[in-house]
Formats: C-alpha cells, structure tokens, sequence
C-alpha cells in the first residue's frame, strides 16, 4: 500500500485556533462597558476572516 502525501486524501483536522489577545482584550473591554456591542461585533467578524485567510493560506481546503 503506497502512502499519499498530497490531497486528495483522507484526513481529519482535529483541533482548533487559539483565541487571540485582541478577541480577549475586545470582549473584556466590552464587559466593563468600554466599547459597544457593535464595536465587538466589528473585532470578531475581522479576526474570524483572519483565521479563515491563516487556514487557506495553509492549503485547507475546508475552514471552519
């Protein structure tokens, strides 16, 4: 049986991104009131396309 190196292949991605300082530190302003909902909103919404660019970047053909 001859192993595969290259897509397609079967495999799983298990796992998951760590959340990054600037969600925490967002999400922490927003709890003590210092930006809105909507500011907080604007931050997840960047780092979530962040993260779907470092998965595509890395030849994932699936993000999630």
């Amino acid at each position: 049986m001859s192993e595969r190196t290259v897509p397609p292949f079967r495999a799983d991605v298990v796992g998951s991104l760590l959340r990054p300082a600037a969600l925490k530190e967002a999400r922490a302003q927003r709890e003590r009131g210092e930006i809105t909902t909507e500011a907080l909103r604007e931050t997840e919404d960047r780092l979530i396309l962040d993260a779907v660019r470092k998965q595509q970047s890395l030849g994932l053909r699936v993000v999630t």
